[in-house]
């Protein structure tokens, strides 16, 4: 499953339980999953665009190991409101409030929503793989990759910081 996909299970579970419903009526709840989002991705974005060392594509010249991966992913997408608040506004249309099954139907979108979201993310690796070959030749795009990622990070923390609660 990919990295990014764990923290969706673990948001899918934790809509099915409720949180989403917390999140959408509570704007302090909100607001502090919203800034610690933001926070986690300017920092991220800050410290990619510093980062000295020019991307690297061989496994062996990693700086990181796969437990801060890992963890990077996760809490990228666990600090994310807008994914609680997309399975409050998606998946509760397909779930019968009346139904006996409780939150089953709920645990089983979440997890057909994970299980196709994968199948994306990797169709997506594999394709952009032949990009990193292009990468790879050329060192001035190299060094400039850590710097366009890090403007994407720090944007999309930004942007993060322009959601508003949708309080009933």
């Amino acid at each position: 499953m990919g990295i990014i996909n764990y923290g969706t299970f673990i948001v899918s579970a934790l809509a099915a339980l409720g949180l989403s419903a917390i999140l959408a009526t509570s704007t302090l709840v909100f607001n502090s999953i919203k800034l610690l989002g933001a926070t986690y991705l300017i920092y991220l974005g800050i410290t990619t665009f510093l980062r000295k060392e020019a991307l690297t594509t061989e496994r062996a010249e990693l700086t990181v190991n796969d437990w801060q991966i890992y963890k990077q992913g996760l809490l990228t997408n666990l600090l994310n409101p807008k994914v609680a608040l997309f399975f409050l506004s998606l998946l509760p249309q397909y779930v019968d409030t009346q139904s006996q099954a409780g939150s089953l139907p709920f645990f089983i979108l979440g997890i057909t929503f994970v299980c196709t979201s994968t199948i994306w993310s990797l169709g997506i690796a594999y394709g952009s793989s032949f990009f990193v070959g292009l990468f790879k030749k050329n060192e001035r795009t190299k060094k400039m990759t850590n710097k366009i990622a890090g403007c994407i990070y720090i944007g999309l923390g930004l942007n993060l910081l322009r959601a508003t609660a949708k309080t009933s």
